[in-house]
C-alpha cells in the first residue's frame, strides 16, 4: 500500500510518525518549515550552514529518506525538490529497485499576474497524486502537479473550479529539473 502525505501544517507534519503505523508512509511532500520540524522529530540534524533554500531542502531531504521513501518538499517559487531512491524517469511505484539516493531540483516557472496562493500546494500535490495513479514518471508527475498549482494560483478560490484533463501538455511533457545529489 502506498500512504501519500500532504503535511499542510508545521504543527501537524510529525503526526504520522508519532504512530507506529509511520512506515506505511511512501510519499511526503512538506514545505520548508514542515520539513525541518520532521527531521528535528526524527533527530534527523539539520544544523549545518546552507547556502540557501534549495541546498538547505536537499541535504535534510538526502537523510529524510532514510525514514520516507519519497519526499517531495515544496519550495513557492522556487519549485520543488525530489529526494528518493529512484531515477526521475522512474514512477515513484519503482523505488525499491534502486540502492542510490537521488536528490533533484525541478524549478518552476516564473508567474506573474497570479490571483490567490491559498490551495497551490495541495492542487501540487493532487497533480502528483493523480499522475502517479496513472503510472506516469516522476518528471511527469511534477509537470502535471505544477500545472495543477499554476490553475489554482490563477483561481479565486483556493481549489480552481476547472482542473485540466489528461489532454493537457503537463501529461506527456516532463518537467525539467537538476541532479543535484547522487550517493554512490
Amino acid at each position: 500500500m502506498l500512504m501519500f502525505f500532504e503535511t499542510t501544517d508545521v504543527e501537524i507534519s510529525t503526526k504520522p510518525f508519532e504512530t507506529p503505523h509511520w512506515k506505511a508512509v511512501k510519499i511526503i511532500t512538506p514545505n520548508l518549515n514542515e520539513l525541518k520540524h520532521i527531521a528535528s522529530f526524527l533527530n534527523i540534524s539539520t544544523n549545518n550552514v546552507f547556502c540557501n533554500n534549495i541546498e538547505e531542502a536537499a541535504i535534510i531531504s538526502k537523510r529524510l529518506v532514510n525514514y520516507v521513501e519519497n519526499v517531495i518538499v515544496t519550495l513557492g517559487s522556487s519549485g520543488a525538490l525530489i529526494a528518493r531512491k529512484g531515477l526521475a524517469t522512474e514512477s515513484f511505484l519503482d523505488n525499491a529497485r534502486n540502492n542510490k539516493v537521488y536528490v533533484r531540483h525541478y524549478p518552476a516557472n516564473k508567474i506573474d499576474n497570479f490571483v490567490n496562493v491559498s490551495g497551490a500546494g495541495d492542487c501540487l500535490a493532487s497533480g502528483i497524486i493523480a499522475a502517479i495513479l496513472s503510472g506516469l514518471s516522476e518528471e511527469q508527475c511534477i509537470s502535471v502537479g505544477f500545472a495543477a498549482a499554476r490553475s489554482a494560483l490563477y483561481s479565486q478560490s483556493a481549489i480552481p473550479k476547472e482542473i485540466f484533463d489528461k489532454t493537457h501538455s503537463a501529461w506527456t511533457t516532463p518537467a525539467l529539473f537538476k541532479t543535484i545529489y547522487v550517493n554512490s
